[in-house]
């Protein structure tokens, strides 16, 4: 998970592309093997819109809401994945 972090913040703050690419792999393997992992979860969902792979990030924000429903920031997230996608009805 530390790893995902630091590549998401060269991502952002040296916009280096590969950075988010790498941590979005990073970030599958993770959710692979701990698929019920709430943080991994989210930060997956996370990076997949930071992406543009709006539909998926939805899947997984939708997984971590599911395993943790009181995590606040999920619920934020995925309200940012609806609206994205023009669901904002949901």
């Amino acid at each position: 998970l530390m790893r995902i972090h630091v590549l998401r913040a060269r991502a952002k703050t040296l916009g280096e592309p590969f950075a988010l690419q790498s941590a979005l792999e990073h970030a599958v393997m993770a959710a692979n093997l701990a698929p019920d992992r709430q943080e991994i979860l989210f930060e997956l969902g996370s990076l997949l819109l930071e992406a543009g792979h709006i539909e998926r990030g939805l899947g997984a924000l939708e997984k971590a809401r599911d395993v943790e429903p009181r995590y606040g920031a999920a619920w934020s997230r995925l309200v940012l994945a609806l609206e994205r996608l023009g669901r904002k009805e949901e």
